[in-house]
């Protein structure tokens, strides 16, 4: 079990929604350098509003700051890491962390710092800079938020001497569009017996993917080098996902490429396009052969009409003959806090929704996400719909985790009250998941007091070998967008 889920170490202080981070002086000082986010952009009123106002109904505030990312902790300093292991964030002026690194990630553009929010069970902080720029979220089960760069446009318009213009944004998860039902590939009895006598030269630990984006999801990112930052924060995400809930394999960028493609707010089409290599994209299924990808994800941002925040293949019969459709698309305002690119990712590895919206019992009756409604929990993992909270009129946050009945979490109980303090290592929490082989006859739109199988990273365990396989490791990470 990894320590994602151990018990709360320190307090938080509950209000309006949120969590902010304190340090109790009985578990000592955290170490945190000042926060790079507290300088607020000093822009006109215009500009202002222009940057604030994206038309993004999940945003419920936000806020422009001046950002220098050579304030931030630098890889190659570990004597700076071992004196500074924290970072204070300054959100909001209401909302104010205090981030525990854990690790960086693999980054051939910039750096990925990962961590978590001291003192709170079940959260994440994954920051990722390069190219001056910066992508972020922070996720705890009380609320989400994300830092981007403002548009290449309003940071050439309002030179900052602090920094570039980024936007912190509060994210309402349930604000988003849904996921769309996943589509179910057919094959032929050809197809099957051609999978069967595939080569298996790839272990499992590593699936191999590549992304490819259009001009508007690059525009919307903020150019070249947002662009790059976001697609390393949906890789880094992914993994931490996997890193919680004892998933064995790791996603690793192998390439990404802007694509001369038009999306449409039809993500069912898009997703068609890219498979069959229409139009624009009809260079993509090479790319993916050069560059040895496993699975293929597309970034757009529809100018309108957006009908989903991604949408997959899923594999629902495991085997190689998945490999024509080892294909994905998602809006780049669905990437962080919404955790659309791991989601989607786990359609492609065999995972289904939650049972609440899908009775589905293939590849396995357990490949399923799983929410907790229950009052003190109201969390759900990466597979998960909101629509078992929604109907009971409140909302669960997706975490950073899939669902795995080993796991438990207990994410309000905190180590700044008594009772809480007391039993510090010995309250259990809840389970993330139900095992295989519990129940598998749930109905979908019908609330239950006793959950079916839900144990999806099981699933992803059982498929990594197959899904590794369908194309064989070629090289490292490369990108080949330089504008």
């Amino acid at each position: 079990m990894g320590k994602f889920f151990s018990l709360v170490r320190a307090g938080v202080l509950v209000g309006a929604g949120l969590m902010v981070a304190l340090s109790p002086s009985w578990l000592g000082p955290v170490q945190a350098s000042s926060s790079p986010l507290s300088n607020d952009a000093l822009l006109p009123a215009a500009a202002l509003n222009q940057i604030l106002a994206a038309g993004d109904p999940s945003v419920t505030r936000s806020r422009a700051v001046a950002l220098d990312v050579n304030t931030l902790p630098d890889p190659r300093t570990r004597r700076q890491l071992v004196r500074e292991p924290s970072l204070w964030l300054e959100l909001f002026p209401d909302v104010s962390i205090v981030a525990v690194f854990e690790r960086f990630d693999s980054n051939t553009s910039g750096v990925t710092w990962v961590g978590h929010v001291d003192g709170v069970a079940g959260s994440s902080v994954t920051l990722v800079y390069g190219g001056g720029l910066l992508a972020g979220s922070v996720v705890m089960p009380s609320g989400t938020f994300n830092i981007r760069p403002a548009s290449a446009e309003s940071r050439a318009a309002n030179p900052q001497p602090a920094g570039e213009v980024h936007v912190i944004s509060q994210v309402d998860q349930a604000a988003l569009p849904r996921e769309a039902d996943p589509l179910e590939p057919t094959y032929s009895p050809e197809a099957f017996a051609a999978a069967a006598d595939r080569n298996i030269t790839d272990t499992a630990d590593i699936i191999d993917v590549m992304v490819v984006y259009t001009a508007l999801a690059r525009q919307h990112a903020g150019g070249a080098a947002g662009m790059a930052n976001l697609i390393n924060i949906g890789i880094s995400e992914t993994n931490t996902t996997y890193a919680n809930s004892d998933v064995k394999h790791r996603v690793r960028l192998v390439h990404s490429a802007l694509v001369e493609y038009t999306e449409v707010g039809s993500f069912s089409t898009n997703l068609t396009s890219l498979r069959q290599g229409l139009g624009p994209l009809s260079g993509v299924p090479a790319l993916r052969n050069q560059f040895g990808a496993d699975l293929v994800m597309m970034l757009v941002h529809p100018s309108s009409g957006a009908d989903a925040c991604g949408i997959a293949y899923v594999m629902s019969t495991v085997s190689a003959a998945f490999d024509p459709f080892g294909y994905s698309v998602t809006d780049t305002v669905c990437v962080t806090p919404g955790l659309t690119v791991a989601h989607e990712w786990g359609h492609n590895m065999g995972a289904q929704h939650d049972w609440y919206v899908s009775p589905s019992i293939f590849p396995y009756t357990y490949a399923h996400g799983y929410n907790n409604t229950r009052v003190g929990q109201r969390w759900r993992t990466v597979m998960s719909y909101n629509d078992a909270c929604a109907v009971q009129g409140f909302n669960c946050t997706r975490l950073l985790a899939w669902a795995n009945p080993d796991n438990r979490l207990n994410p309000f109980c905190t180590g700044g009250s008594f009772a809480c303090r007391g039993n510090l290592w010995f309250l259990p929490g809840e389970a993330m998941g139900v095992p295989g082989g519990t129940r598998s006859d749930c109905v979908a739109g019908v609330l239950t007091t006793n959950p079916c199988d839900a144990d999806d990273h099981r699933a992803l365990n059982n498929t990594a070998l197959t899904v590794a396989n369908l194309r064989q490791r070629v090289v490292a990470s490369t990108t080949s967008d330089k504008r």
